[in-house]
Order: structure tokens, then sequence, then C-alpha cells
């Protein structure tokens, strides 16, 4: 998190404005890419983490369901690619994202075509992110997730004066996956396994047992990048690539706090699982009320911090002068609200019931979008802060709800045991 503060202050001193505005819009589409990949990751998470949690001789079938899961995410990128070299450099992206300067029209095209085959071919390597939180094996993955950020700052501060705009966001992007395929060999070493060429329709067989919940992730994933991750897109478009750039910093700022937050909720996510296949809700209780208790600890902490010198870190850190009280503010219930969803958010993935989010969030992407837009037109960034606050408000109160409702349901001993079996199966 800390080279990655630094890799962003940097660039936002090093480069003008319009090129660190693009910078950080092909940030967001690379954010958008883990959750394209069917939901496969996630489904493969949790179904990796229930087979090493209820038998001790099922390694050959979690090596073979690895492999299946590569091998169709492999071929599904590779596909994909051949469409997005033929008409994404088509599309008159100027005008979506809002790209006032002639000189960038072209330079924008194809570095956002390099960044989405880039991710495309990213998702069967991510796959060592999956296997590593199913095993609960956090600090090898970290390790990785380190050495990924110290490249790409290396790659920044040795690029940037060399290199013009696209390829540099190119190259970047092309050092993100080097350290990923490090990452993938790093874990079939680790555990010892080697990809294996199944007949397809092993691999065929293997991927629809784990489509059912992996449909529910993706539709939730890609509903939560909408929501969570397209702002500094709603900005540029309404406001321009600059101020676009120069909301994305702070938005970023805040953000860390959610990858701090992360950093002790993912792992809570497969031992969810494990607990899960164990029958321990007393420790599932246990684990939610200390996660509710260090969330709310962490967002009245930060959120303080943020208001008050939220400006004077920002122009310590990259140099971009500072903005609206009422932004930071804002921003403040945006964070806080966001990570409330995360703490319940974690629980329901672990425990399988995802496909009530999915559609709640879906529904909130969709409302985001329209009302982020519209009071964006009419109010500039506070209205798309309001717009993204009101939509994301009746998921807080869904997770809450249904988290509360499952724990005790199962902690009281006179409910049947299926009264309320996970969603995705």
């Amino acid at each position: 998190m800390v080279i990655s503060f630094v890799s962003i202050g940097f660039l936002a001193r090093h480069l003008n404005a319009a090129h660190f505005g693009l910078w950080t819009l092909m940030a967001t589409f690379v954010s958008f890419a883990g959750n394209f990949d069917l939901g496969l990751g996630q489904g493969l998470r949790n179904q990796l983490a229930l087979l090493s949690s209820t038998s001790t001789d099922s390694a050959a079938e979690q090596r073979r369901l690895f492999s299946a899961v590569f091998t169709a995410l492999l071929l599904f990128a590779l596909s994909l690619s051949a469409l997005v070299i033929a008409l994404v450099p088509q599309v008159p992206w100027e005008h979506i994202l809002g790209i006032n300067a002639p000189e960038l029209f072209m330079p924008a095209r194809w570095a956002i075509t390099m960044v989405i085959i880039l991710m495309l071919l990213n998702l069967p390597l991510n796959l060592y992110s999956a296997g590593f939180m199913a095993y609960q094996e956090v600090w090898q993955k970290s390790l990785i997730d380190l050495l990924q950020v110290a490249l790409l700052l290396l790659f920044a501060v040795t690029a940037y004066a060399s290199l013009p705009i696209a390829p540099f966001i190119g190259s970047y992007y092309g050092v993100y996956n080097m350290a990923a395929i490090l990452g993938l060999a790093a874990f079939l070493i680790l555990r010892r396994w080697r990809l294996t060429l199944l007949p397809w329709a092993q691999i065929k067989a293997m991927v629809s047992s784990i489509a059912g919940s992996s449909v529910s992730f993706w539709v939730l994933g890609v509903s939560a990048i909408l929501l969570f991750s397209t702002d500094p897109i709603i900005v540029s478009r309404v406001a321009g690539l600059e101020e676009g750039g120069r909301f994305s910093v702070y938005q970023r700022l805040f953000i860390m706090l959610i990858t701090l937050h992360f950093t002790v909720l993912n792992p809570l996510w497969s031992a969810y699982t494990h607990a899960l296949g164990a029958g321990d809700w007393p420790w599932i209780a246990r684990a939610v009320r200390r996660s509710v208790l260090l969330t709310a600890a962490l967002c009245v902490a930060g959120s303080t911090v943020m208001i008050l010198f939220g400006d004077l870190l920002v122009q310590l850190w990259t140099g971009v002068q500072g903005t609206e009280r009422l932004h930071l503010a804002l921003l403040s219930l945006w964070i806080s609200i966001y990570a409330w969803i995360n703490c319940y958010s974690v629980v329901l993935n672990g425990l399988g019931y995802v496909r009530g989010q999915a559609l709640i969030t879906a529904a909130a992407a969709a409302l985001h979008i329209a009302l982020s837009v519209f009071l964006g037109h009419r109010m500039g960034v506070p209205g798309v802060l309001i717009g993204a606050i009101v939509s994301i408000l009746p998921i807080a109160l869904y997770a809450t709800f249904k988290v509360n409702a499952v724990v005790r349901r199962h902690l009281n001993p006179l409910s049947p045991a299926t009264a309320d079996a996970p969603e995705a199966t």
C-alpha cells in the first residue's frame, strides 16, 4: 500500500495533468478487470476451501479443478482479445471520457486497447491469488503483491520520461502481468502442482460444477465495480479529464482505508468457508462481531483524519491543490458505508449467500450511474458523490440484516439445518 502511494505521488508530480488523468482512468479500467473472469476465480476459491476443509484426500481433485478453470479462462481471454483488437480502437473514447486535448485522442484509444488485452490475459494468470486465499496462505500472496507494486514503481521511475504516454501505460501493465506470471509459478511450485491439459468434456464438467456460484459472483463483482470504481470516469465525463484525475487522487487517498481494512477482511472470507464446512457457527458469530467493531473504529478514526488533514496529505503526496471540505466530508461518508458493506459482504461470500447480494448490487449500480451523471451535471463533484452514497445505502441495510438473520438462525438449536441453505447452491 505504501509503495502504491509513492507511485501515484511520483506520477502525479512528473506527468502533466492530462497524461496523469489518462493514467488514472486506465487504473480505473484495471480495477474492473478482476471481475470479468465470469466469477470463476471466486467460485474456484470457495470450492478449493470447501474441499480442503471437508476432505483430506482430495488434492488431485483440487489440482484438476484449478487446471480446468485456468484453461477455460485462458481460452476466454484469447478469444475476447481478438474482438478487442478489432473493435475497441474504433470506439470514440475521447467523447465518452471527456478528453478535450486532440493530441490525446489516438493515444487514449490505443492505451485503452492495450490495457484491456493485458487485463484479459491477466484473468487466468491471477488465479494464483484465489488459490493462495483459498488455503489461507495470505503471506505468500502478500509477497507477490509486494513484488508487483515494487516492479511497477521501478518501471514508473525509470521509464516515465522516455516513453510517450500510450506505450508507457501499455508497458506499465505489461510489468503488472509479469508479476502475475511469477505469482502463478510460485503458487504451483509451493503446492507441488502442474497445470494439466484436461479433455474438454472434463473441463466443461468441472467449470459447470462451480458455475452456479460463479455467475452470482460475476454479477456481484461487475456491479460492485460499477458502484465503487466508476466515479473518476463520471467526473471526467461531466467536468473534464483533468478534474477526473484530480478527483481520482482524493478518492485513492480514501480508498487506502479500504485497502487497509481489506487486509484483515479478505483472509476471513475463506475462514468463514472453513467454519461453514465444520459447522462452527459460534466462531462465525464472534468473528462477525469483531470485524464490525474493527470497521467502526477504522471508519471513525480514518474519516476524522481525512476531513481534518486530507488537503494537506494530498498536497504533500502529489502536489495537487486542495478541494472543498464538502468533498472530503462526502468522501468520508461514502468510504464508511463502503467499509461497512465489505464487512458483511465477506461473510455472505464465504458462506455462499451471493445471489441476493448480486441482485441488489446490480440494481444499485444502475441507479448509481443514472443518478451520479444526472446530479453531476447539475452539482459537479458533490452531485457525483451524493449519487454514489444514495445508491449504496440499500446494500448496507440488506447485508447487515441478512448476516444477522443467518447467524441467529443457525445458532438457534430449534431451527432445521436446511432452513436457510446458501443461495449459491
